[in-house]
């Protein structure tokens, strides 16, 4: 049997190849979305951990007839086993100006879960939710 209106190629991400269906755009995950993956709630948490230099968001993945994902955001501000030495602490002002993260939400945990027939879709909804929290709290600020 012939697949037709397949990509030729794999599509890479964090975590793994990414099998192309769409016929117009090839970075399209759901074409009737229009969503990228580069725009994507999952992508844009990404972005936005590396820009605050916060942990990478954690995924929590399981199956029973649907995928369960728990996406999780630690605001830690830990940058060095040594916070005491002076120098470590002016380059990390001077590599991170613009971070600042309440007292209150220092070392919080944000969570949510998200469901989906397909694992991207748990995934992105987990991750939109995380966003939205972020939002709430005043600390998402999208670039």
């Amino acid at each position: 049997m012939e697949r037709k209106h397949v990509c030729p190629h794999n599509h890479f991400s964090i975590y793994g190849p990414i099998l192309c269906n769409s016929t117009e755009n090839c970075s399209t995950l759901h074409s009737h979305h229009r969503e990228t993956i580069e725009t994507s709630p999952t992508a844009i948490l990404l972005k936005y951990c590396i820009r605050m230099y916060l942990p990478l968001p954690y995924y929590d993945i399981h199956f029973d007839q649907k995928f369960m994902v728990t996406c999780r955001v630690i605001m830690s501000i830990e940058s060095s086993t040594n916070n005491n030495n002076n120098n470590d602490q002016q380059q990390q002002q001077h590599r991170n100006p613009k971070r600042t993260i309440p007292e209150q939400y220092i070392d919080h945990q944000f969570t949510a879960k998200g469901h989906g027939e397909i694992l991207r879709e748990a995934r992105n909804m987990a991750a939109k939710l995380v966003i939205n929290k972020l939002t709430v709290a005043g600390l998402f600020h999208d670039e």
